[in-house]
C-alpha cells in the first residue's frame, strides 16, 4: 500500500485528488493544508509520493521541498509532484532544480493527474 501526501491550502483541491489516487492505486493518504504542517508531517513519517502545492501559507512548496531534499526527515528520495497555477518558464525551470520527480500545471484534469502518478511512480510501485 502506497503512503501518500497532499499539501494544499485549498480544501476542495485536496477533496478532488483524493478519488483519483484511491482509482490508481491502494494508499493511504495524509493531508496537510500548509507548507508548515507538510513538512512537519513530512519529518515524522515516510511518502512514497507528496503532492505539493506551490503557494501556500505559513510555508511554500518550494521551501518544504528543500528541507526535505537537504535531508530533514526521511523522505529525501521520496517522488514529490509538484502541483501548481505557476506555468511560466522561470518557474519550470526552479522546479527542475528543486529535485521534483514531476509538476502538475492547476486546473487540471483526473486523466492528467493519473498520468502523472503513474509516470513517476512506474520504476517505483506497482500500481493498479
Amino acid at each position: 500500500m502506497l503512503k501518500i501526501l497532499i499539501a494544499d491550502d485549498s480544501l476542495l483541491i485536496r477533496q478532488l485528488l483524493k478519488p483519483t489516487l484511491v482509482k490508481i492505486c491502494s494508499c493511504e493518504i495524509d493531508d496537510a493544508e500548509d507548507g508548515q504542517q507538510a513538512l512537519q508531517m513530512m519529518e515524522l513519517n515516510t511518502y512514497d509520493l507528496i503532492l505539493l502545492d506551490w503557494n501556500m501559507p505559513k510555508l511554500s512548496g518550494e521551501e518544504a521541498l528543500r528541507a526535505v531534499r537537504a535531508g530533514l526527515g526521511p523522505n529525501k528520495e521520496s517522488s514529490v509532484i509538484m502541483v501548481t497555477a505557476e506555468a511560466d518558464r522561470e518557474h519550470v525551470l526552479k522546479l527542475a532544480t528543486l529535485g521534483i520527480s514531476g509538476y502538475i500545471v492547476k486546473p487540471f484534469t483526473s486523466v492528467v493527474l493519473e498520468e502523472k502518478i503513474r509516470h513517476v511512480l512506474k520504476s517505483r510501485i506497482q500500481l493498479g
